[in-house]
């Protein structure tokens, strides 16, 4: 009989805790005020940031909390991505505010195919790092590969193609994305003299696709910053929980995405 009723509670319990796993992201997206460019370029040794936009005074303002240094694992990816002639395009700071303790250091591919985000820190004092790997198409559309669910964004846009890949080296995880790249029926569209400025763009573009479409909205007259509407959040909720638990799952590579 008790095992019966526990069983009981347990296929109870697995929905009940997705269902307010799904309302805590509703909440959490209507609430949190994101940015739309985030990145904020470190000039000196003493490792301060400089404004995100000299010109432009609505700027995200740039916080003087010190960079963390490379964790080993971030050091190691960046020391391969050198190796393979990569170009290193400097280390940035999250403009996002005191929580957000995370350096980024950006390199392009000699081919300039493939730009790549270095990232480690800590997220409200949790320890986050990951590798981002980024190609443009001619369509539009973005490849993403990355090194970890927690670097995961869901995309209403449908604007990013994005994978998880687990791997152990930086040349694996390239031959991965670029694996990945040569399955897309569009052609690549390199990157030109500033992939940072066509990274931003790309950032830049699929936020006006969120707002234009209803899911976002903008919360300041330069838009720099946004937020999810309700419409947008009751829909990212289930499909970025659902994304995420297919994952622990089965793999993207599972799946050839």
């Amino acid at each position: 009989m008790w095992t019966t009723v526990l069983t009981f509670v347990c296929l109870l319990g697995i929905p009940v805790l997705f269902v307010g796993l799904i309302l805590l992201t509703v909440a959490v997206a209507m609430w949190e005020q994101r940015v739309v460019w985030y990145f904020v370029p470190v000039e000196d040794a003493h490792r301060k940031p400089a404004p995100l936009d000299r010109a432009n005074p609505y700027a995200v303002p740039a916080n003087l909390t010190p960079i963390p240094p490379p964790s080993v694992e971030s050091s190691s990816a960046s020391a391969a991505a050198r190796d393979l002639g990569f170009k290193f395009l400097g280390t940035h700071r999250d403009a996002k505010g005191d929580r957000y303790r995370v350096r980024y250091d950006f390199w392009i591919a000699p081919q300039r195919d493939v730009l790549v985000n270095v990232g480690c820190g800590t997220v409200m004092g949790i320890a986050v790092d990951a590798r981002w790997l980024y190609t443009r198409l001619q369509d539009g559309r973005l490849v993403v590969t990355i090194t970890d669910q927690s670097a995961s964004e869901y995309d209403l846009a449908g604007q990013r193609i994005e994978a998880v890949v687990s791997t152990l080296t930086f040349e694996q995880l390239l031959a991965a994305h670029r694996l990945r790249v040569s399955q897309q029926f569009s052609p690549v569209q390199p990157y030109g003299p500033d992939p940072l400025k066509d990274h931003r763009a790309s950032v830049t573009q699929r936020v006006l696709s969120l707002v234009g479409s209803g899911y976002a909205k903008h919360l300041d007259p330069g838009q720099e910053k946004w937020s999810y509407t309700l419409w947008g959040a009751l829909l990212f909720a289930p499909l970025a929980n659902g994304q995420a638990l297919r994952r622990s799952i089965i793999s993207d590579a599972s799946l050839n995405r």
